[in-house]
């Protein structure tokens, strides 16, 4: 993919291989200028778009001329109005390691040994030291070189769903884990959610210990049958017990083959750069590349001393042996020490998490203020109310950028392309879209920051994984910084229109005949930034797709071929499209109409997103993480739920006008 030869005037592009992967497939292009042509018509496009925005007589200056005149009778009808009460309901969201070095003496078990054996074995590794070992390179299965400390929190995060254990950092346990058979046989570390399959396993709690899952007389496995029986089936067949037995056994594989993931050594000759574990016999060790296991168990067995004694200086020895054969034959691959501190310092700071709550809080604020300011004078207090929000706002937005330039750092590419950082760039853009209509309403920004709570909340939820992986053949392209940031913030600014939409709703709802008419003000208001915002969106998801045109041109030698995810790009626009064009149908042109369709176009850019990645399959299926192949049923109720919403604000807006 993106590896395209020219050859006089024609083009050939990697197409398939043969079915015996002997041979490969070319599709020839030859079309200088239908393609420039084409091109020269997309940046026409692009400038008309941008144009409107800027045109004195655009429908876009329009509004933002109307919003300025709607603030001056907001005042007018204010000062006639009474001081109101709002009551804020405060909502509360709330391949089995190895135990000992390799010795080639036999060990006399006597009384002694058993004492020491239980002293090391009751005691994590010394903190201070294994934050030494934290910055250790290994390579993933991917060909990724990361700290040790990441694949320590990527497998306890797998398998315990949390980033720490019984007040252990997540490499005090991965050592643990490989060294200490007590530790993984006894500790409850694997988490199983579903009720009937800790009922099969006989625990009691939410998580599991590595024994559990073994007969203590047979050593049978207890899940074997019922594994078999859920990856027989076909993904759309697979009901809730089997994906969670799926999932389930995914840990415990884990955790039982975890030394296996401790790649931790580079052979001068491999073949691709390939790192090994000093548990792998098949691995090419010459020369004096096969002492390194031996340095390994050397360096094992220290640290069972530095347990016992206290002391690891001998430890610290070792590993710094081992440092240093890294070095000697691996530097041309190997980052550099900076970006390996760096990306400690990334996991530690776990800046995305952080700022999740702090979104909403300071989001929630400035609507708590949006309201009150509904019901009264728009008085200098109201305005300094909204400050610390505003600068709290600003500064959480500064943090989430550094984030997102540090993950940028790190991983070699930009932060926007699989699932999880796809939702950690669209809520960036959203805050910066609310930063610049503040000017016209702070409710939209309390809006942003409630969407980039959420976005923030869905990303670290099961269904994506935060792990920084290699891009993918296809999206190792200059294309994925211009065409993927252009269509993932056009989602940023429609998101925004759909919770002003909702707000909008809100105040539908609980408005009276007392203040119908500053709600009223407020509603038109607020129905003139979510044009706005609508019309920047969809400019963006426009151009973000025939962007996408020419990439797919560049890369595949066509322009269009009914991908899932570009067929619903297709459709998304079109709803925005009949969202904008509402206004010229008699019947249909009032704001709450206006206001119920942009809540609910939104819907199509969530299945253009989640939809296409996690139940279709296509080109652009790039999410990482465990995805759902069927409906869920609790997105049923989801819907059922804006429905009645909906319908609840469509009756109270004809109550609220029949006492007028």
């Amino acid at each position: 993919m993106n590896s395209v030869m020219d050859y006089r005037g024609y083009r050939f592009f990697q197409s398939s291989y043969d079915p015996d992967e002997m041979g490969t497939r070319l599709s020839v292009n030859s079309d200088f200028w239908g393609t420039n042509i084409s091109y020269f018509g997309y940046l026409l496009l692009i400038l008309g778009m941008i144009f409107t925005l800027i045109s004195p007589a655009s429908r876009f200056r329009q509004i933002n001329s109307l919003l300025k005149k709607i603030k001056e009778r907001k005042k007018l009808v204010s000062k006639t109005s009474s001081f109101g009460v709002l009551v804020l309901l405060m909502f509360n969201f709330n391949a089995i390691a190895q135990d000992s070095a390799a010795v080639n003496e036999p060990l006399v078990v006597d009384a002694e040994f058993i004492k020491q054996q239980q002293i090391i074995n009751s005691k994590p590794i010394d903190l201070e030291h294994a934050k030494r070992l934290e910055s250790l390179v290994i390579q993933d299965f991917d060909g990724r070189f990361k700290p040790l400390q990441t694949l320590a929190l990527e497998i306890l995060h797998k398998v315990h769903r949390k980033d720490t254990y019984k007040g252990l950092t997540a490499t005090q346990v991965l050592m643990e884990v490989m060294f200490n058979l007590e530790f993984i046989k006894n500790e409850k570390l694997i988490v199983v959610n579903h009720p009937d399959i800790r009922k099969k396993l006989g625990i009691s709690g939410k998580y599991a210990s590595y024994s559990d899952f073994f007969d203590l007389q047979t050593e049978e496995y207890l899940l074997e049958r019922d594994v078999d029986l859920a990856n027989q089936k076909p993904e759309s067949k697979r009901n809730e017990w089997d994906k969670q037995i799926i999932k389930v056994n995914e840990r415990v594989q884990i955790l039982g083959s975890a030394v296996f993931y401790l790649r931790i050594f580079p052979v001068r000759g491999a073949p691709n750069n390939t790192w090994y574990t000093p548990f792998d016999p098949a691995a090419p060790y010459q020369s004096v590349d096969s002492l390194m296991p031996k340095f390994f168990f050397d360096y094992v067995n220290s640290v069972r001393i530095g347990k016992l004694t206290g002391d690891y200086s001998v430890a610290n020895e070792n590993l710094d042996l081992i440092f240093s054969y890294q070095k000697a034959v691996a530097a041309d691959v190997m980052p550099d020490e900076d970006k390996i501190k760096m990306e400690i310092r990334y996991n530690e700071w776990n800046i995305f998490q952080r700022i999740t709550y702090w979104y909403f809080l300071l989001g929630l604020g400035l609507l708590v203020v949006f309201f009150v300011q509904v019901f009264t004078v728009d008085t200098k207090w109201t305005r300094i109310a909204n400050m610390p929000f505003l600068i709290g706002m600003i500064i959480t937005f500064i943090i989430h950028g550094i984030g997102l330039g540090v993950r940028w750092y790190i991983s070699g590419h930009a932060p926007w392309s699989d699932g999880y950082e796809a939702l950690l760039f669209i809520a960036w853009v959203g805050i910066l879209a609310g930063l610049l209509f503040a000017r016209r309403g702070m409710a939209a920004l309390g809006a942003t920051g409630l969407l980039a709570f959420f976005l923030l909340y869905v990303s670290h939820l099961n269904n994506l994984d935060p792990q920084i992986s290699p891009l993918v053949p296809v999206l190792q392209s200059y294309w994925l910084k211009i065409h993927v940031a252009v269509i993932t913030g056009s989602y940023a600014f429609l998101g925004l229109g759909a919770v002003l939409a909702i707000v909008n709703l809100l105040l539908y709802i609980f408005q009276s005949k007392k203040y119908r008419a500053i709600i009223q003000l407020n509603i038109e208001e607020l129905t003139h930034i979510i044009e706005m915002t609508t019309t920047i969106g969809i400019f963006m998801l426009t151009i973000g797709t025939f962007l996408g045109g020419i990439w797919a041109n560049e890369s595949w030698g066509r322009y269009w071929g009914w991908d899932p995810k570009e067929t619903w790009a297709l459709v998304s626009i079109l709803v925005y499209a009949v969202l904008l064009h509402l206004r010229f149908i008699p019947a249909l042109k009032s704001k709450l109409v206006f206001n119920s369709v942009a809540m609910w176009a939104f819907s199509a850019i969530l299945f253009t997103y989640f939809g296409v990645n996690f139940f279709l399959v296509g080109l652009h299926s790039y999410a990482n993480g465990e995805a759902e192949t069927i409906w869920p049923s609790w997105l049923t109720w989801v819907v059922l739920g804006f429905l009645a919403f909906n319908v609840l604000a469509i009756v109270r807006e004809k109550t609220s006008q029949n006492k007028k």
